[in-house]
């Protein structure tokens, strides 16, 4: 299967590579098949792409990079991976990440959903640079 993206320009993928979110995410509802992009040159950034909308693509952040405790303080189904998305900003240090509505992803079941936590110590935008520098080393 094939799906272009302004990004990345023709994608190609196989069809056990699509992640069905049956509720799609916060504010884009409508959509609900996406794939996964792993790009060494944005690390540890990683992509969540549309394969219904070639407009949609948004990064996403494995929350250890921000809260190393972040999973354990969290009750989220074994097997499954968690990843926060990211609003990246001009200046870079504005940007922020969603650490209230994670995506949870299970890749055996190739099912996704985005989880509204009721823990009011995490913000829906936290400024995460300074932090992401510490953990990466960068």
């Amino acid at each position: 299967m094939k799906c272009f993206n302004h990004q990345f320009g023709e994608i190609e993928y196989a069809q056990e590579h699509v992640y069905d979110f049956p509720e799609g995410i916060i504010g884009f509802e409508h959509l609900h098949k996406f794939i996964i992009i792993n790009d060494p040159e944005t690390e540890p950034f990683r992509w969540l792409l549309s394969v219904e909308d070639k407009e949609f693509c948004v990064p996403i952040l494995d929350p250890k990079f921000i809260d190393p405790l972040y999973q354990a303080s969290e009750r989220f189904e074994e097997g499954v991976t968690v990843a926060v998305i990211v609003s990246l900003k001009e200046p870079i240090e504005q940007s922020t990440v969603n650490l209230r509505s994670p995506l949870l992803i299970d890749a055996g079941k190739h099912l996704g959903k985005q989880s509204i936590l009721e823990n009011e110590r995490f913000a829906i935008q936290h400024k995460f640079i300074n932090e992401l520098q510490l953990v990466t080393g960068e």
